[in-house]
């Protein structure tokens, strides 16, 4: 028989050896280390370790009793992304039409398939928020299994009469300038600066009605046409129609031809 002493320093023993077995066996929902854990998705989280929502936007924290609580942000979509992105290059690609040299910065146009275009280099902000959301887009794997086709690289960019920027290419057809304004080639309604005539643009010319209205150019100036943007192999992009200065010999900017001051190409 057992003494009382005895009989309950054996009961003491037995009781710390079976608790020391059921910590170890991580029993109670507890890791091996004796913390809380969170299932998430395919991952195990510890107590107070935060890791991102399945939808890429919000975070999740893993709490106390086991569970992950997440933030509930408004996250963007693809749809918003490319709804920011339009009005964005829509914004960097307005202009004036009566003023030169806007169009002249080139940037990728796309969000799944890019192209180069040409942009007006004032509107910085909206070329920015461009860019951002071509890269937001780019992460969020939006747009999956386009199949991009080839791009055609624009040799030079010009403001066009509707206030946009428009880009010529080097097989492509010449545009018109006239009164200050660039036409592209095809384009009708065109005032004839010399008569009260309406002209198309047709590869650099203007093709006009034929009413006997002509209006004479001011002293010191004569009807021609010069090339207003050159293109890369020297080919003259757009042509511009109008009445331009005499000279007899020399001119101070670009070449007297036929006694009329020309820009020229070369």
């Amino acid at each position: 028989m057992f003494s009382p002493k005895r009989t309950l320093r054996f009961l003491l023993t037995l009781g710390m050896s079976i608790s020391g077995v059921l910590a170890a066996a991580g029993c109670g929902g507890t890791s091996s280390t004796g913390g809380v854990q969170c299932v998430y998705g395919d991952h195990t989280y510890d107590r107070d370790e935060r890791f991102p929502a399945d939808d890429g936007c919000n975070t999740c924290v893993c709490g106390a009793d086991g569970r992950a609580s997440c933030t509930l942000l408004a996250c963007e979509t693809c749809d918003s992304v490319l709804t920011r992105y339009s009005a964005a290059i829509d914004e960097a690609k307005t202009c004036d039409p009566q003023q030169t040299g806007q169009c002249s910065e080139l940037i990728t146009e796309g969000l799944a398939c890019g192209c180069q275009t040409f942009v007006n280099a004032a509107k910085s902000d909206a070329i920015a928020a461009a860019s951002a959301a071509q890269q937001q887009y780019s992460a969020m794997s939006c747009g999956g299994g386009v199949v991009c086709g080839p791009c055609r690289a624009p040799t030079s960019g010009f403001c066009s009469s509707e206030g946009r920027c428009e880009q010529l290419f080097e097989d492509g057809d010449a545009a018109c300038k006239v009164n200050g304004v660039i036409y592209k080639s095809g384009t009708s309604g065109i005032a004839d600066p010399v008569s009260c005539n309406q002209c198309q643009c047709q590869d650099g010319q203007l093709a006009c009605t034929d009413i006997g209205c002509s209006v004479p150019c001011p002293t010191d100036t004569a009807y021609g046409t010069q090339c207003a943007q050159c293109g890369p192999t020297d080919a003259c992009d757009v042509v511009e129609h109008g009445c331009l200065p005499t000279c007899t010999d020399t001119c101070e900017q670009g070449v007297c031809i036929d006694h009329v001051c020309k820009s020229v190409c070369g």
